[in-house]
């Protein structure tokens, strides 16, 4: 491909593309040419002060896709999944049963694609009450992962503890909400990701609460690296260890299907006047509406992403009457 160059001596090439990146003027789609100790730059306009060549350079053949590294039929790349979860440098994704079989080639095609990432593993879906997904590594070495959001860093097992990347926006709009000085209850924080937020940006006292004792070791580790000391972690029950906290002014029940058999304990702990922030999985959201009216004022509702072709995951803002 044709194009205007400029051509300049090897040792002065680093220099060279550093300001050329930096004015924009490099073309970033064609290959540098070198002969001997010079070496011809493409670029996208002439520069005042440096003599402007035309060449003809290779062009560069960008990957688009993990899938374009595979082997195998144009019917099956096809219908492989065009997305996946990334959290911290592990790669999650789902696979139907019939490409199982391709799992491990489908694995390191993905680590090639993405050089920065260091496992892949298949999801084979969430169990039981902690929400733990059943992950099987199939390219890489290990799920131990520091995944980085909204200027926190967060410590996490997705193996061995609920985390979904999918609601960072979602917990930087409830971040939004919070004002300094508000008692905070995170009733199912899983590792965290709501707590260190709202612990890292906002003066409150936040006691975050769950089951799983292996992500709660993971919320203090988390706590630690964003040096705060505003989040109180408890492993426990929350219908045994919530008796022992304060009334709050704000509520977080990020547990959607199960989050409303719940309600009525988040609404023994919030102060008259205080907020729920309440995540339900349905078809049906008028339903749901219906259980809130007498109670509450809704105060905000929405989607905050699909979950199957005909459920979605909702939030409701919640004001006590």
């Amino acid at each position: 491909m044709i194009s205007k160059a400029i051509k300049v001596e090897l040792r002065y090439l680093n220099e060279t593309l550093n300001f050329l990146k930096e004015k924009g003027i490099l073309n970033r789609n064609l290959k540098i040419r070198k002969d001997g100790n010079i070496a011809y730059i493409p670029v996208l306009n002439e520069i005042e002060g440096m003599e402007t060549l035309e060449m003809d350079f290779e062009t560069i053949e960008k990957i688009k896709s993990y899938r374009e590294f595979l082997n195998l039929s144009k019917e099956i790349i096809d219908e492989l999944p065009k997305s996946y979860d990334i959290i911290g440098d592990i790669i999650i994704i789902k696979l139907k049963n019939d490409f199982l079989k391709y799992s491990n080639e489908i694995g390191e095609a993905l680590l090639k694609f993405h050089k920065n990432m260091k496992t892949v593993a298949l999801d084979l879906g969430v169990q039981g009450e902690l929400r733990i997904r059943n992950l099987k590594v199939i390219a890489g070495d290990g799920l131990d992962t520091i995944h980085k959001e909204n200027g926190i860093r967060i410590f996490v097992n997705p193996g061995e503890s609920y985390f979904s990347p999918r609601l960072a926006s979602e917990r930087m709009r409830v971040l939004n909400k919070v004002k300094d000085g508000e008692t905070i209850i995170d009733m199912f924080c899983g590792v965290g990701p709501f707590s260190i937020l709202i612990g890292k940006n906002r003066n409150v006292k936040i006691y975050a609460i769950d089951k799983n004792e292996k992500a709660i070791g993971y919320l203090k580790k988390s706590i630690e690296i964003n040096k705060i000391n505003n989040v109180f972690p408890i492993a426990g029950d929350v219908k045994e260890k919530i008796d022992e906290l304060p009334l709050a002014d704000r509520i977080i029940m990020d547990l959607p299907f199960y989050s409303m058999n719940f309600l009525d304990l988040a609404l023994k702990k919030s102060k008259k006047g205080g907020i729920i922030h309440i995540y339900v999985i349905t078809e049906n959201e008028d339903e749901i509406l219906e259980q809130f009216k007498t109670k509450f004022n809704i105060m905000e509702k929405g989607i905050v992403h699909g979950y199957s072709p005909k459920e979605n995951l909702f939030y409701f803002d919640l004001q006590v009457k």
